[in-house]
């Protein structure tokens, strides 16, 4: 059922473009191109590499090219992703598994955090129920801050090619885990959805949800969220009255221990091959959903919805989209949320002259409207790099990754993961986390306070190869 109500497009007049500086973070530039004052901030970039670290200082305006001539890095060795912290090189720590190191999984295309509790997507994972059947590893923080895996989580009905952890989401006490391909014979990729709780026992499944009006070749799964009121689950190759693949999400409202009414929420306006649900957030009692395949303001171009849920039970959509759309962009393919604050990448815009550079919108409610609108985009923009193919938010951070799925610059090589904080002028960069050289950072990250989960991989190119896992304090 189509839950209709107030909406309202979000197409702001002006937006602040924040360039994140490869070397100090230090300049920000308006949407004229104009160099802005109040959005000096002066830091360092965060590298790994074999080499000393080096403090430096640098205000780009009142000293241009400093940030060339004084490249500030850092050295946590060739195995490790670091920050630069107090005058010294503070590694990430890395997640010990107990996975079998050949098993080629995938481990690490997800991930999840929520307090003491990390998770790790293996949608690869080979078991007893088949090869691409999937497993998702469960991580938790003990007293004396060592994280530890704890249990690796299947299906009880799994079955070859499931692709189980292809999605994932925590929220206290709970897991909830995206299997799209799952099949319901006839129908082979109609996907599901699998709940598991924290109980003295550990973490058990409680409960397989599916599409309720049938199975459908929909691949039910491919994008989930926790919400303290309810669970999503995107359904982004659902036919619909708006098309072939428009896309849809399923809420299962959540009654303690127990799920309550359920709604089906279909993008208004929506059209074909919208791919509605293919990325969701959730937090408080808000359901943000992307459909990157939106073609109002232009071939894929892409749109978001953020949905409130009302005193009456209903859920109210407003429609989320850049001042500036453009074809192709993807705007929604990633989505993150905390509070009043939607971090939504756009992995397929043009920055500069580089297209497919990508970018990310961090968009804040104003007095009673969702219309402050940042737009960030890389230090040096690379054709094809998939800025903000991965986002995460918490309060006041904001993480963005670049992991490109296509042509020559396919893989996540060079690219890091821009780091980002809320100050008194506005969001203003703080750095970035890069990797050692031939692997790949950003195709997964999870932020939860201060403390990020990221994905760093083997061999820098998105497939079946599996990540290292690190963990640590962005401050």
């Amino acid at each position: 059922m189509k839950r209709e109500g107030h909406t309202r497009t979000l197409t702001a007049t002006a937006f602040w473009m924040i360039i994140l500086s490869l070397s100090t973070g230090c300049l920000g530039e308006n949407a004229n191109g104009k160099t802005d004052p109040g959005a000096s901030n002066p830091g360092a970039e965060v590298r790994v590499k074999d080499q000393a670290c080096a403090a430096v200082s640098c205000d780009e305006l009142a000293d241009p090219g400093c940030a060339e001539r004084n490249q500030t890095t850092c050295a946590c060795g060739t195995d490790f992703v670091g920050r630069y912290v107090d005058g010294h090189c503070q590694p990430l720590v890395p997640l010990e598994t107990r996975k079998d190191p050949g098993s080629m999984e995938e481990y690490g295309a997800t991930v999840g955090m929520n307090g003491e509790v990390a998770v790790v997507g293996a949608p690869y994972g080979l078991n007893d129920r088949g090869e691409h059947s999937g497993a998702v590893y469960v991580f938790e923080l003990s007293m004396s801050g060592i994280w530890t895996q704890v249990a690796r989580l299947t299906p009880s009905d799994g079955r070859q090619g499931d692709r189980f952890g292809a999605a994932l989401a925590a929220d206290g006490d709970l897991i909830l885990v995206g299997a799209p391909l799952h099949a319901a014979p006839p129908v082979q990729r109609a996907g599901a959805a699998y709940l598991f709780r924290r109980t003295a026992e550990g973490w058990q499944e409680e409960q397989q949800l599916t599409a309720f009006d049938g199975p459908k070749d929909e691949q039910f799964g491919s994008a989930v969220a926790l919400s303290p009121l309810a669970l999503a689950v995107g359904a982004p190759l659902d036919d619909t009255p708006a098309g072939k693949d428009a896309g849809s999400v399923y809420v299962f409202e959540r009654r303690g221990h127990s799920l309550g009414n359920s709604t089906k929420l279909l993008a208004l306006q929506g059209r074909a091959y919208d791919n509605f649900g293919g990325a969701l957030a959730g937090d408080s009692l808000r359901i943000l959903v992307g459909a990157p395949g939106d073609d109002l303001a232009g071939d894929n171009a892409g749109a978001a919805y953020l949905y409130t849920r009302t005193e009456n039970g209903l859920w109210d959509p407003t429609r989320i989209s850049p001042a500036l759309p453009a074809a192709n962009g993807l705007f929604g393919s990633a989505l993150a949320m905390r509070g009043d604050t939607l971090l939504i990448g756009a992995s397929g815009e043009t920055a500069g002259s580089a297209g497919r550079a990508g970018a990310a919108y961090i968009v804040e409610r104003g007095t009673g409207r969702w219309d402050q609108i940042t737009r960030l985009v890389a230090p040096d923009p690379r054709a094809g790099a998939g800025f903000g193919a991965s986002v995460a938010v918490a309060d006041g951070l904001a993480l963005i990754g670049a992991c490109a799925d296509q042509g020559p610059e396919k893989g996540c090589v060079g690219s890091g993961v821009a780091i980002a904080s809320r100050a008194s002028t506005g969001w203003q960069p703080r750095g970035r986390l890069t990797s050692p050289q031939g692997k790949g950072i950003g195709k997964a990250i999870s932020l939860s306070g201060q403390s990020a989960l990221i994905a760093l991989s083997e061999d820098a190119t998105p497939g079946y190869g599996d990540s290292t896992l690190f963990v640590g304090s962005i401050e």
